[in-house]
């Protein structure tokens, strides 16, 4: 009886505006007879849907008496059975809560009605300052499928597109549902959902000038959340007996929205930079990929687990990505007991298999209904309230060992005879490499050459052959040969495919390598054969969360907005590394890809290894892409440390110094790029849609891209000499290291002659092109801020361009 009235109210509660979808795709001669209820419920009926749910998709709304389909429609005209009626009630006071602020004042009575209005993008409510600024409120999504890589764009770009693409959603939607209709379950149809619901608005009413700015998608599984959790707390805390739902009216108890019957949930996994970037460069390049993987297993098979084991349902994962998650969960004595025993669990867990490296910290405060909807409550408040406990109890972790476990954390250790060649730690037996670095090189390799992974029945580990064990479950990159061994399957490429034969869930593994081994990696640079390191986050993040949607704070809004970031890192940033292959600063337009390794990339940050060039080209790939996908939004950016490093330098050092780079960066105020250890606004790199202000970086490159050619990875010198290049950097060198600029203006009149003399000497030779070029060049360095700022890292690049190059 459980599991039927959990999937009954998870199911009607996914479904319950499913009409919304339908009536967007409508012919408009068609839309002002039928409501979305009505749409919901004959849809329901023709793919043979229980009862229950038809009922709860027809009547999950309060009509006034007064309204001419107030019996049909109307929930307070049902007289049917009791625990129908409950059902109903649940399904209305969850979709109200989940819903919140995000109709305005009453969707049916206010604003005007736009059914082919676009999905504005939630970063259009982000504001980091007092009053709302940012992105302008005319932005929307395009009109195309999640799997398509939907940007956001001017919605007059877009106007005539979403009608037609709301009625091809649909007609996919329903041919899909079908093959999955006799399996219906939370996970194929959350899957389904997120595919064809995920670009569709949840409402249709356009209210005071702004568009509908919450997915169908998202109100759908967080209304999926609230109604579980609800049921919970009022069947677990309130009756004390399950069978109260059949036979009274609770209607009291549903909407009661002042008790705090929920919990958000949040974990935090310590110990990541530990765990991946302590390791020598051995092989690290092999290692590393497998252990960034590893940890997203882990922290995906641990939410799992607390699903499972605390009886949530999936659509409570609000987010789980970058080694943290958030869940809602029902605020009873079983749930709080459970959850500290799973923290212990998993953590016993872990020191077993990684010593004191890596510790999953766990907290939760509770939450009212009030403080899901209302712009009064306090959600945003407790979001932040948990990051700060989590930050909290990490500084105090491991201390359960110093008094249950004294005797395990400090007894004796092993004689250690071997180290491994790869992160240091004990290697017993033949070999110099520890199992578990094995076991991470395994992995790496086979990651790349897959696109989905099998996670096992617990009956049937012992007798399939797993790839990987975490925390107790086994997974396989190979499909076992009898395939009821199979649990479910990790979509790591197709990340949207639903099957009837299993459940499937979408696993981005955020993969885009170009070489396994460092030297091979090094010796694709054009030039200088360097490596390169870039590390990436998103700016103010906490900030984003905790106050940056000002009084719009809802729970559907929080989700979209967590899981767009995760989309963006894990499956728009792999794919756009793919398709774009440019050199906005080398200015190499003989390159055929991005000589880069994405190590990991999710959540809101990155860290990838490439050569030196196309580390630093990609650097601004990534940033004006990812500006690009938020609208432009001037209160949404990223930071990010450059280095170029040495292939055999031990791997956390090249981690190490990225990272300091990347602090520079946020020191200088945020939305910068350190490199060549100075920090420089973007805006100092290149420009953002044509929108100038002095010259940049790659003006400053362009100008000198003139006197090279590019030829198997080589810059060759058409120009000017190196000799010229190196005197120029030791003016600039010069001017720099002055602290008094008015005492230093004696450098100009060497520049001056620097340049005059190789002007003098092309002109001799009737070089019309060489004048123009160091004409170009000269005027540049004139400008203090180029010469101050830019001129020393552009000769920089250019001298590693030219390196084994040979002029003409």
């Amino acid at each position: 009886m459980k599991n039927a009235i959990k999937n009954k109210i998870l199911i009607s509660a996914l479904l319950h505006d499913i009409g919304k979808f339908i009536y967007r795709a409508l012919e408009p001669e068609f839309q002002k007879n039928y409501r979305h209820q009505e749409l919901g419920r004959e849809w329901a009926k023709k793919v043979g849907l229980s009862e229950e749910i038809i009922t709860a998709i027809e009547r999950h709304h309060r009509l006034r008496k007064d309204d001419k389909k107030y019996e049909k429609l109307s929930l307070d005209s049902f007289e049917g059975p009791t625990h129908i009626s409950n059902l109903i009630k649940l399904i209305d006071f969850s979709d109200n809560t989940s819903s919140g602020m995000e109709r305005g004042d009453g969707e049916d009575e206010s604003g005007h009605f736009r059914v082919d209005a676009g999905l504005q993008p939630i970063f259009s409510n982000i504001s980091l300052g007092e009053e709302l600024t940012g992105m302008q409120p005319s932005l929307v999504w395009e009109a195309k499928n999640i799997k398509d890589r939907p940007y956001a764009v001017e919605a007059d770009k877009e106007l005539g597109k979403y009608s037609f693409f709301y009625k091809n959603q649909w007609k996919m939607f329903e041919e899909e549902f079908r093959t999955i209709a006799e399996y219906l379950d939370e996970e194929r149809l959350l899957l389904l959902l997120q595919k064809y619901t995920m670009q569709i608005p949840e409402y249709t009413r356009v209210i005071g000038g702004q568009l509908p700015d919450t997915s169908l998608y998202h109100h759908l599984k967080t209304t999926a959340a609230i109604a579980w959790c609800s049921y919970r707390y009022i069947t677990e805390e309130k009756l004390h007996d399950e069978n109260k739902w059949y036979n009274e009216d609770l209607e009291k108890l549903i909407y009661s929205d002042k008790e705090e019957r929920f919990l958000l949930v949040a974990g935090d996994l310590s110990g990541i930079q530990s765990f991946i970037y302590t390791l020598t460069s051995d092989d690290a390049l092999k290692t590393v990929k497998g252990r960034s993987f590893y940890l997203e297993l882990l922290m995906e098979t641990a939410v799992q687990r607390l699903v499972e084991e605390l009886n949530l349902c999936y659509s409570s994962v609000i987010y789980n990505s970058g080694g943290g998650f958030y869940l809602l969960a029902p605020n009873t004595k079983t749930v709080i007991e459970t959850l500290e025993k799973e923290k212990r669990w998993i953590n016993d867990k872990l020191h077993k298999e990684f010593g004191l490296t890596l510790y999953l910290a766990l907290s939760f405060r509770p939450l009212n209904a009030f403080d899901l909807k209302d712009p009064e409550g306090k959600l945003q408040e407790v979001w932040g309230q948990l990051k700060e406990d989590l930050g909290k109890e990490k500084g105090q972790k491991w201390n359960y060992l110093l008094t249950e476990k004294y005797d395990v954390l400090f007894k004796p250790q092993k004689e250690i005879r071997k180290e491994c060649i790869i992160c240091g730690q004990p290697v017993e037996g033949e070999g110099d490499r520890c199992l578990s670095c094995i076991k991470m090189i395994e992995l790496g390799r086979k990651l790349a050459e897959s696109s989905e992974l099998y996670q096992l029945k617990r009956e049937s580990a012992k007798n399939a052959e797993a790839d990987i064990e975490v925390l107790e479950r086994h997974y396989s990159f190979t499909e076992p040969e009898n395939k009821n061994d199979i649990e479910k399957v990790f979509l790591l490429k197709d990340l949207w495919k639903v099957s009837k034969d299993f459940k499937t869930k979408n696993f981005p593994a955020a993969g885009y390598v170009s070489q396994k081994e460092f030297n091979e990696l090094a010796d694709q640079a054009t030039g200088f054969k360097k490596l390169g390191i870039l590390r990436m986050d998103v700016d103010h993040l906490g900030a984003i969360f905790s106050r940056g949607l000002k009084n719009k704070a809802t729970f559907a809004r929080l989700s979209d907005l967590s899981e767009r970031f995760n989309l963006y890192f894990k499956y728009y940033l792999p794919r756009m590394l793919e398709e774009r292959v440019e050199a906005p600063l080398t200015h190499n337009t003989k390159r055929k890809e991005n000589a880069v390794n994405l190590i990991y990339s999710g959540g809101d940050d990155l860290f990838l290894v490439g050569t030196w060039d196309s580390a630093l080209d990609v650097a601004w790939l990534i940033y004006s892409d990812f500006k690009k996908y938020t609208g432009y939004h001037s209160d949404l950016s990223l930071s990010a440390g450059y280095v170029v490093a040495d292939e055999k330098w031990a791997f956390y050092r090249i981690a190490d110094a990225a990272g300091d780079e990347e602090r520079k960066a946020k020191d200088n105020g945020r939305d910068s790029i350190s490199i060549f250890g100075q920090p420089l606004k973007w805006n100092r790199i290149n420009v953002l849609k044509e929108e100038r202000e002095s010259e940049t970086l790659k003006d400053v490159l362009s100008v000198i891209s003139q006197g090279l050619e590019f030829k198997d990875r080589r810059a060759f010198i058409k120009i000017f000499s190196k000799n010229f290049i190196h005197k120029l950097q030791q003016l600039i060198e010069m001017w720099n290291e002055s602290k008094k600029r008015e005492e230093n203006y004696w450098i100009f009149p060497q520049i001056y002659y620097l340049f005059a003399r190789e002007i003098e000497s092309v002109s001799e030779r009737n070089n019309r092109s060489a004048v123009s070029f160091y004409k170009q060049l000269f005027s540049m360095i004139l400008k203090e801020p180029v010469l101050e700022e830019l001129m020393g890292p552009a000769l920089l690049i250019t001298d590693y361009l030219v390196r084994g190059g040979e002029s003409e």
